[in-house]
């Protein structure tokens, strides 16, 4: 009877540790996962007879988040859009990019027959390493990559500390 006992109460720890592990790795994923919306304007595209045509979803934008001197740089991939195309929130420590891409179909082409580029609108959370001046941010898109550089605040700077005998 003690076995069975011992045997429940380590298999009910084995579940609750790898409960635990899963609810980690959903949090630690959760900014790396693209949200995608497919019901954007102008997201799906659509064959000459008005079908609409199977498109690539957004499931990853690589970014960079990375020290330059005084700023915090935070670098986005993303080809084959505009400027206005973007918006960028910084909550706490958390930066949210967001944005559209559309489906322009040239006149001259009638029918696509493989569409693998993400169309619709996006939205990704990047977490910020330190505080930073949002209100001194600066953002510019070139080359298809978002770059926005934040000053960090002065609490957020590292200084060595030095240790006297005591």
């Amino acid at each position: 009877m003690n076995r069975v006992h011992d045997w429940k109460e380590g298999l009910s720890q084995f579940w609750a540790s790898l409960n635990n592990g899963w609810a980690k790795l959903k949090e630690r994923a959760a900014g790396a996962l693209t949200y995608y919306s497919p019901d954007s304007r102008d997201a799906v595209p659509r064959q000459a007879d008005g079908s609409r045509l199977g498109v690539a979803s957004w499931a990853y934008l690589a970014v960079d988040v990375y020290d330059e001197g005084g700023k915090l740089i935070v670098r986005v991939e993303a080809p084959g859009m505009e400027k206005e195309d973007f918006s960028y929130v910084v909550q706490g420590n958390m930066l949210t990019v967001s944005g559209a891409k559309r489906f322009e179909r040239s006149a001259n082409l009638k029918q696509y027959r493989i569409l693998e580029c993400a169309y619709g609108s996006f939205q990704r959370m990047v977490p910020l390493p330190v505080a930073v001046d949002v209100d001194k941010a600066e953002a510019a898109y070139r080359d298809g990559v978002l770059r926005i550089a934040f000053p960090k605040l002065a609490s957020s700077t590292a200084r060595r500390i030095e240790v006297r005998q005591g």
